[in-house]
């Protein structure tokens, strides 16, 4: 307030010494009613000022937003993302069910192998495939149709061979089946082909498979 006592010096002043001593300064001195908001400090203003630019930037920077909307097709982009996702769910299903039958041919010929079988592809041919359900480790199912299948053809296993029974054609003799493929390149017969296929076309199956035909 030093500029009050140039103004007062050491005496006292009245309304009309006080106006003249101020109008004879020479730096202009500015007098306001602080209740009538006459004066705001510096750094309010520059507050208040940085807040109501910040502002007209956000404004703009949405108005800016708010005519690229206009332009945009609202419908089809719905439609786009709608298109996405349904593709995204159907992949995700594939995905899966490949993902199950790669696990349950893994764990299916697994078990052909711990049951000895000597060739998983000619077991597979003389399984109902359908009847299998893989549960984790476990295939529910296989184990009931593995005991019939090497009831009925035990030679796919490598267990205790069993003689085969011989075949009597009624009205003469008849001539017994062999072990041997006769599918397979080294041991084919087109006659033990005709009679398999004729009188056992489950084995006759089952050895087609194992000779890959």
């Amino acid at each position: 307030m030093e500029f009050l006592k140039t103004l007062f010096g050491d005496k006292s002043l009245s309304y009309e010494d006080l106006k003249t001593a101020v109008d004879a300064t020479p730096t202009t001195i500015k007098l306001a009613n602080l209740k009538d908001g006459g004066y705001v400090a510096k750094e309010k203003y520059d507050t208040e000022t940085a807040k109501a630019k910040k502002a007209q930037e956000d404004l703009d920077a949405a108005n800016v937003q708010i005519e690229k909307f206009k332009g945009m097709d609202v419908e089809g982009i719905k439609a786009a993302a709608e298109k996405y996702k349904t593709d995204f769910e159907a992949s995700q299903l594939t995905h899966k069910a490949d993902l199950e039958k790669l696990q349950f041919g893994f764990a299916l010929d697994n078990a052909l192998k711990d049951a000895k079988a000597k060739n998983t592809k000619a077991v597979k041919a003389l399984l109902n495939i359908e009847g299998l359900k893989l549960d984790g480790e476990t295939i529910i199912g296989l184990k009931d149709q593995l005991e019939k299948v090497t009831t009925e053809a035990p030679y796919l296993f490598d267990v205790v061979d069993v003689e085969p029974a011989v075949s009597i054609v009624k009205g003469g003799g008849g001539t017994p089946p062999t072990n041997k493929n006769p599918w397979m390149k080294e041991t084919i017969n087109y006659t033990e082909q005709g009679r398999l296929l004729r009188d056992d076309p489950q084995r006759a199956k089952a050895l087609m498979a194992q000779a890959g035909k």
